[in-house]
């Protein structure tokens, strides 16, 4: 369905009904839920740390030296597509943090896997932080970053 014939169909309903709708999506669909905290509630904060949390589990090597960096990079791509550059920066640069942590107790050759990913989250977050002009709010984790990436020839 487009985004026109979504707001037509949702112009007809009774506000009482597209009121219950949203609070089914609330309920249901788990990135409504975090978009719709954000909205109402503006702590992007809160919201960051709970998928740090995630993020960090999913990031951590298990014994057969296998991250689960799938579905931590399916969670920094639902939080892309919600637009709230502010949570997104947040996650991709912990995302490469912990990239870097994995490298250094793992060996670069066991974490190789998602260099990759961590380069491009790198590279998102930095373009989002310029785009918004966040650059002094971020010069601290970006350098540090950086000099970690140099470290394994990256970001040169």
């Amino acid at each position: 369905m487009t985004l026109a014939k979504l707001k037509k169909e949702l112009s007809k309903m009774p506000q009482k009904q597209v009121v219950e709708l949203v609070l089914d999506m609330y309920t249901k669909v788990p990135a409504a839920k975090d978009f719709l905290d954000i909205f109402v509630s503006l702590d992007i904060e809160k919201l960051a740390e709970k998928h740090k949390r995630q993020i960090a589990r999913d990031l951590k090597v298990k014994f057969d030296g296998s991250p689960r960096d799938v579905s931590a990079r399916k969670l920094i791509r639902d939080v892309q597509k919600m637009g709230i550059d502010e949570l997104s920066v947040e996650l991709e640069l912990f995302y490469a943090e912990c990239a870097y942590l994995n490298m250094e107790e793992w060996g670069y050759w066991e974490a190789y896997s998602y260099s990759d990913a961590m380069q491009k989250m790198f590279y998102s977050a930095l373009e989002k932080i310029e785009k918004n002009g966040w650059q002094e709010k971020y010069n601290y984790r970006l350098n540090a970053l950086r000099k970690k990436g140099r470290e394994y020839g990256y970001f040169d």
